[in-house]
């Protein structure tokens, strides 16, 4: 019995010389300790989880998933484990895996607001932003100082178009904790969407005072400096965001924006294959390049690159559907009928109305 106490005790003092290795960055210290232990003990459920943690914060996320797993066979029970699988598995896209782990929490500690709030997120990417604004209210019933809670429930309610409502949120969060910079950013770019580009550019300065490195600020001031034309200041916005993130694909399709403002097809189509190559399906960054491609005069590219726009969520046309076949320029016409109809603004259907006398004579 005395052994058996012994051996309790030493990995219990492993455990926290573990621990304090990983406090203090040792990474490699404190993941030879868990070995340690683990090697003799693999059932251990404190090793399990903190060399888990471990796996996360060095980005093994394979192997965090295993470890966590593990020690949750071994207790199921534990609220803190459950809501770190769940954020670990809602930041991998597997948002429906994560709202069980967020439940699970939730059952075992009815009171952890956190965990409501990082169910709405997960709400949210499954597009119930209803269902999530529902969440962010019951976490903030228990905190109502829980600033997150706020500046997530922005978010949704952006989704939903409620931009006033989204406002407020982000303000109070911001009332809450002054140095908030996404929720700055956030409420710039709400006031961006309302056309207040000079108050957005305000917010957005001030999250960049504060983090001089967000990304997500910069170039979303720039995307304020390119309403109000002011085109290089936008570019020096973008080119800051790519210099802080190198695959921003949002900053490389913003800044090829911007040349093709400054009539400069060539770097414009540069920028959107950049933003292409890094997400092949960017539908916006296709429209956009063939507008480049048709300044140009690459017609033979630049057309069929076009019908991107359907692809495209911001695209507000709508896309009338036939059950004869769409004609693309390559069927003979000879003894058939062919249907022109308007698709955008009128001032595309004056200019190509000029096309008709072409087909009917062709």
């Amino acid at each position: 019995m005395k052994k058996n106490t012994n051996k309790v005790n030493e990995s219990v003092e492993l455990i926290r010389l573990g621990l304090s290795y990983q406090k203090l960055g040792a990474i490699d210290l404190a993941e030879s300790i868990f070995n340690s232990i683990l090697k003799h003990d693999e059932k251990n459920y404190d090793a399990l989880y903190l060399r888990g943690v471990l796996f996360l914060n060095k980005g093994a996320i394979n192997e965090a998933i295993q470890d966590l797993d593990d020690a949750l066979h071994i207790n199921n029970d534990s609220a803190d484990l459950h809501m770190l699988c769940g954020n670990l598995k809602l930041n991998l896209g597997k948002a429906e895996e994560s709202l069980i782990h967020y439940d699970q929490a939730i059952g075992i500690q009815p009171n952890m607001y956190q965990a409501y709030s990082n169910k709405g997120n997960a709400l949210q990417a499954l597009n119930r932003f209803k269902d999530a604004i529902g969440c962010y209210d019951q976490s903030l019933a228990i905190n109502s100082e829980f600033a997150d809670a706020y500046n997530n429930k922005g978010n949704a309610l952006k989704a939903q178009g409620s931009l006033r409502e989204a406002i407020q949120c982000y303000e109070q969060a911001i009332h809450i904790s002054p140095n908030f910079i996404q929720a700055l950013n956030n409420l710039g770019s709400v006031y961006e969407e309302l056309g207040k580009s000079e108050v957005a550019i305000g917010f957005l300065q001030q999250a960049l005072i504060i983090d001089p490195k967000f990304a997500d600020a910069h170039n979303n001031l720039g995307i304020s400096f390119l309403s109000q034309d002011l085109l290089q200041q936008a570019a020096d916005c973008f080119l800051r965001a790519l210099s802080i993130h190198h695959n921003y694909v949002h900053a490389y399709n913003n800044l090829g924006i911007v040349y093709l403002r400054q009539n400069n097809p060539d770097l414009a189509i540069v920028n959107f294959n950049n933003a292409i190559n890094i997400d092949h399906n960017f539908a916006y960054a296709y429209w956009l390049k063939s507008f480049a491609l048709l300044l140009k005069g690459d017609y033979h590219q630049g057309w069929p690159l076009y019908e991107w726009r359907w692809k495209w969520q911001g695209f507000t046309s709508t896309k009338r559907t036939f059950k004869q076949p769409l004609w693309i320029g390559q069927q003979e016409l000879r003894g058939k009928t062919l249907l022109v109809h308007a698709e955008q603004g009128l001032g595309d259907s004056i200019q190509f109305i000029r096309y008709i006398n072409s087909l009917v004579s062709g």
